[in-house]
């Protein structure tokens, strides 16, 4: 069925989607400072259910990330990462995953990346825990603080205020 469409089992795509993406952006930038969201919940009087979510996280460490998210039915798939420094900005584009672009005072440059099946990369790593005792790179903790992250932004939606940390 579609159990993604009630937001009361699923969590939206804030929960069950973006919740990653805060565990990779707590992995690289460290503890966040504060969280404003902004989402379009599932409104069940729609014919098919949609749900986006913008959302602004600080960082202790003053980086600004801003993401988006969303569970649309219509138009195309837009799954990218960007990244702006004080000296170049870096873009990938999951339509082009074996490529990363980077812009700098040089210009524009093409970097290849190995892009690998993480799910099968996921489970390598499960196997080898398991089998040799050796400690996950990712932990309850930091799924706990990705949930964090998660929930701050709907406290922040609903609430319509920013959430300290």
């Amino acid at each position: 069925g579609e159990w993604f469409a009630d937001f009361d089992l699923c969590g939206g795509v804030t929960l069950d989607m973006m919740s990653h993406l805060f565990d990779q952006l707590n992995w690289n930038l460290g503890e966040p400072e504060s969280a404003r969201g902004s989402c379009v919940m599932f409104d069940k009087s729609m014919p098919e259910p949609m749900d986006y979510v913008s959302a602004t996280i600080v960082y202790k460490n003053n980086v600004i990330c801003n993401i988006d998210g969303a569970w649309q039915r219509h138009g195309r798939p837009y799954d990218r990462m960007e990244i702006y420094g004080d000296k170049a900005s870096v873009v990938f584009d999951l339509a082009q995953a074996d490529k990363l672009s980077v812009f700098d005072a040089s210009g524009k440059r093409e970097l290849e990346v190995r892009a690998g099946d993480s799910y099968e990369t996921q489970m390598r790593e499960f196997v080898e825990m398991v089998e040799t005792g050796k400690e996950p790179l990712v932990g309850l903790r930091e799924g706990y603080n990705s949930m964090r992250v998660a929930n701050a932004i709907l406290e922040s939606a609903r609430k319509n205020t920013v959430v300290k940390f």
